[in-house]
């Protein structure tokens, strides 16, 4: 799923559902000039450690391992049809999934993802609920004790500041796009355009369908660190499209994982 929307009108949801067939899912995507997508193989680091969520339904969304056993992804994901009608919560975790095969693969023990989140179809772009777009997803299989997994970059002031000036990191978008679903692609130094007020960050990642809860992250010499998780495309005379940054869920998921998975 990746939430879509009409420019002032709301969002689109970019999660793959089994509901949507692929030409008419293949529609939803926001691509800046080229397709920069490109094939990865996940056999190491950072690529092992993102996957698929799958759902009952046969559809999926994207998401990056945090710790051993829990998956950053996007609230809208909960949800059948990335709404508020009724919730589909993942069935299973396949990790460094390619071409039918996967790292390591884990049935979801349980999830959470803001009390206040509400994906609203007519939310306008900028609104409260922009930034509510997060989860977490428990496994019952602590699959990055083997594998590896993600930091999270907290935002400084000097962050917000040099993005807003074109001078930040350059990052790189990872996930299961709906017209690969079998493999992993990623588009390496996009760009962030600005952080909002409202925790969501815009950016130039090519994303669509599938790539919903995705990590977006960089590279240092510490290692790779996700920035923000891919949330939706704002579609208009000019597409916007925004992830939900650290701002937004680092403070909640260091409290998740110190009660469900604290570090070794």
């Amino acid at each position: 799923m990746i939430r879509t929307a009409f420019m002032l009108l709301g969002a689109l949801a970019l999660a793959a559902t089994g509901g949507i067939p692929a030409p008419a899912m293949a529609q939803i995507q926001s691509f800046f000039g080229n397709d920069d997508r490109e094939f990865v193989t996940p056999d190491r680091m950072p690529w092992r450690a993102i996957g698929k969520l799958t759902f009952p339904d046969g559809g999926h969304c994207s998401g990056a391992l945090v710790s051993d056993r829990v998956v950053l992804t996007s609230a809208h994901c909960m949800f059948a049809d990335g709404t508020q009608s009724y919730l589909m919560p993942p069935v299973d975790f396949r990790l460094g999934f390619h071409k039918g095969e996967a790292v390591g693969i884990s049935r979801v023990r349980s999830f959470w993802y803001p009390r206040d989140y509400a994906n609203a179809e007519t939310a306008p772009l900028g609104s409260d609920e922009d930034g509510l777009d997060y989860a977490f997803v428990l496994l019952e299989e602590p699959l990055g004790a083997d594998v590896g997994h993600f930091a999270v970059h907290e935002l400084t002031s000097s962050d917000l500041h040099r993005a807003g000036q074109r001078a930040w990191q350059r990052l790189t978008q990872a996930g299961y796009s709906g017209d690969t679903a079998d493999q992993l692609t990623i588009h390496r130094t996009c760009n962030a355009i600005s952080f909002l007020p409202n925790n969501t960050m815009s950016h130039e990642c090519d994303i669509m369908s599938g790539d919903s809860g995705s990590p977006i992250f960089y590279e240092d010499e510490r290692g790779f660190s996700i920035v923000a998780v891919t949330s939706s495309i704002y579609q208009g005379r000019q597409s916007v499209n925004i992830a939900v940054d650290s701002r937004a869920f680092l403070r909640d998921l260091r409290r998740f994982l110190d009660h469900y998975d604290p570090p070794r």
